[in-house]
């Protein structure tokens, strides 16, 4: 599941693959990472990945 922001402000759950790809290319779309996601995703990162992140 993945949580999309409008740019007009609404904001949507999408569960289905292929719609959370289509609104990922969607201009009107910005995709919201929690927190909580973002800690998991960067922990099953290589370090070095993480350390070229950091430094942009």
């Amino acid at each position: 599941m993945a949580k999309f922001k409008h740019k007009s402000g609404g904001i949507c759950e999408v569960l289905t693959q292929s719609n959370i790809e289509a609104l990922r290319k969607n201009p009107q779309y910005k995709e919201m990472i929690d927190k909580k996601e973002k800690t998991k995703t960067e922990e099953n990162k290589p370090i070095e990945e993480q350390s070229s992140e950091e430094n942009k």
